[in-house]
């Protein structure tokens, strides 16, 4: 695993006598892989708490086409079939690790599906839904013995009809728009939505409504300097959201035969931080732009995302008298 360190002044803690540890991991994209390396990582750890940014879900459905009893599937370029249900089960493993979405259908089925949208658009659904409860389902069982809270937020990618699972979980605290207590005298408040991009996703909102949905969840809190906040997209310009500029038809901006970087984060995201100075911020959304920043006293996080090769890009986090300490792990 790779390190890296950020430390800043305390504040005040609480109650709480020992140092709290946070595992915060975002941009899973659907990888199965992935977020059960988080559940592990969290048991190594011994992690007080789990904080989940958002894009939880994966972007493509993979279907496993029956004919005379065996199942055929085109994926990531190679052609896969399965003839007895163990084959079956193993293949459907290995597109889920990867983040997307096995279905069993018919020839007939996919025709049907190519002629008719909204049939791809419950299916997607359905299969985000069934794996969204797995994953929290799993962490439950792995980590609600040790008292363990799973504090989650949807992101900018995902369908508004899944802030029901999230809502609707035992083991999740859903924080989209709401603040939880995380431990005492500590609040956590989520946002899952992020500024105007070029892709026109669900979940995306013009500056000032950002800044407005964002003094709403503000205003709960008790104690702003002690507060975390786990909002999907990164502050403008703060070295967490630094990504090739993309125009309105997803052509990419050069410069010399170089893509143009520039920052792609929100400026209401900043402005709040700048204003308020809650203890940590963490962040997703741009998975290439990894690393820890500090505006003003606070600390903001991004640990990136590697989904399409299982790889966990996480930030463990921990809160004490000696202020917030934080490492990248990469595993």
């Amino acid at each position: 695993m790779m390190g890296l360190f950020s430390k800043r002044r305390s504040q005040r803690n609480g109650t709480r006598t020992k140092p709290l540890s946070i595992l915060f991991t975002t941009d899973l994209h659907g990888s199965e892989a992935a977020f059960r390396k988080y559940v592990n990582a969290a048991v190594k750890f011994n992690a007080d708490a789990c904080v989940l940014g958002g894009d939880l879900t994966g972007k493509a459905l993979v279907p496993l086409v029956e004919d005379g009893g065996e199942y055929s599937a085109e994926f990531m370029g190679r052609r896969l079939s399965a003839s007895t249900d163990q084959e079956l089960a193993d293949i459907e493993r290995t597109i889920r690790l990867a983040g997307q979405y096995p279905f069993r259908t018919t020839a007939a089925g996919v025709a049907h599906m190519r002629d008719h949208p909204e049939a791809v658009d419950e299916v997607f659904l359905a299969a985000m839904r069934e794996s969204l409860h797995g994953w929290f389902d799993l962490a439950a069982e792995r980590l609600g013995d040790r008292g363990v809270k799973l504090f989650a937020i949807c992101g900018n990618d995902d369908p508004l009809e899944l802030d029901e699972v999230l809502a609707s979980h035992a083991f999740v605290e859903h924080v989209d728009g709401r603040v939880a207590e995380l431990a005492p005298g500590i609040a956590v408040l989520g946002f899952s939505g992020a500024n105007r991009t070029p892709w026109n996703s669900p979940r995306e909102f013009d500056e000032d409504d950002i800044r407005a949905r964002l003094e709403h969840s503000i205003g709960m809190l008790e104690a702003t300097e002690t507060s975390i906040w786990n909002i999907h997209v990164p502050p403008r310009n703060s070295g967490l959201d630094t990504c090739a500029e993309v125009r309105a038809d997803l052509t990419v901006v050069s410069d010399g035969g170089e893509p143009r970087l520039h920052g792609a984060g929100s400026t209401a995201v900043r402005e709040l931080i700048e204003a308020y100075q809650p203890q940590l911020t963490v962040h997703g959304h741009i998975h290439e732009s990894r690393g820890i920043s500090k505006l003003g006293t606070t600390v903001s996080v991004n640990p990136g995302s590697e989904y399409t090769e299982g790889i966990l890009r996480a930030a463990f986090i921990r809160i004490g008298t000696a202020g917030v300490k934080t490492q990248l792990l990469s595993t």
